[in-house]
């Protein structure tokens, strides 16, 4: 009679394959926490008016942001997460808020206006009238072009690029993308006027 035998150490590497994966898995899970809360602090000291921009600076690019040269960031800003990059030669005013994970790509020599808020998340419109907002939450990457000006209070939202050499007015809302070389104002903003690409003009947005 055939004798049927199971050898279970056999399985054995397996299993303990299995085993270290989950641990790893916990790990990182864990360590992933660590990290978030590590950048919420940072997010939070280097908000301190009496420090310097350079040393903000610092602590911004440990905790992941990419800044370029001679690039100055006033204390009061609020950043959702580091998945923000700035060119050379860009000057962000107090109070700059960027809301949500998605990618921010600001160019070189732009300059921000206090109070600018740059919102990379949305929620999808449900059906539902006591819950119009839905759970899931959506991430869109907001690009701001080279040479662009975004005026005091100003509001981008999720997916729009600000072309080169635009001017956004202060208080405007920014729907959709801009066509470049253009002052935008109002609610939705609106391309008023094209801007010289040559010749020094005045004119304040905000």
């Amino acid at each position: 009679m055939w004798e049927i035998r199971f050898d279970s150490n056999a399985l054995r590497p397996k299993y303990a394959f299995i085993k270290n994966a989950a641990v790893w898995s916990k790990l990182l899970s864990q360590w992933a926490r660590v990290k978030m809360k590590f950048q919420s602090f940072l997010f939070l000291m280097q908000n301190n008016i009496f420090i310097h921009w350079r040393v903000r600076k610092i602590i911004l690019q440990f905790a992941g942001l990419k800044i370029g040269n001679n690039t100055i960031i006033e204390p009061q800003c609020s950043f959702a997460s580091a998945n923000i990059e700035f060119g050379n030669d860009v000057y962000v005013n107090k109070c700059f808020f960027v809301d949500g994970f998605g990618l921010c790509r600001i160019g070189s020599h732009v300059r921000i206006g206090p109070g600018v808020k740059l919102i990379t998340s949305t929620h999808d419109i449900t059906n539902n009238p006591m819950a119009r907002a839905s759970h899931d939450v959506k991430h869109f990457p907001i690009t701001i072009e080279d040479g662009v000006w975004l005026g005091s209070s100003s509001i981008v939202l999720p997916g729009c690029i600000v072309r080169t050499g635009c001017v956004v007015g202060a208080g405007a809302l920014i729907t959709r993308d801009t066509e470049p070389n253009g002052l935008y104002l109002g609610v939705p903003a609106r391309r008023v006027r094209d801007l010289p690409i040559s010749a020094a003009g005045g004119g304040n947005p905000g």
